[in-house]
């Protein structure tokens, strides 16, 4: 997983976006406990509040994925 948080950390804000997005897409889909997506979607988490020093663009994106996923 450490691989996968300094490529996540090099990447651009909207490159990150991007990638949270659909991580949370996938972690949503991907039921399974173990799925590397959920262990991913985490490490997106943690380099937004790296980034931004909280969790507001993080759980912004992730009420977006929701809205659309209900398609409201």
């Amino acid at each position: 997983m450490e691989g996968y948080a300094e490529e996540i950390s090099s990447m651009s804000e909207t490159e990150l976006v991007v990638e949270t997005k659909d991580k949370i897409w996938e972690s949503v889909f991907w039921s399974a406990q173990f799925h590397e997506s959920h262990d991913q979607v985490s490490a997106c988490y943690r380099e937004w509040v790296k980034r931004d020093g909280n969790s507001h663009t993080y759980n912004t994106l992730h009420t977006e994925v929701r809205l659309e996923f209900s398609g409201k």
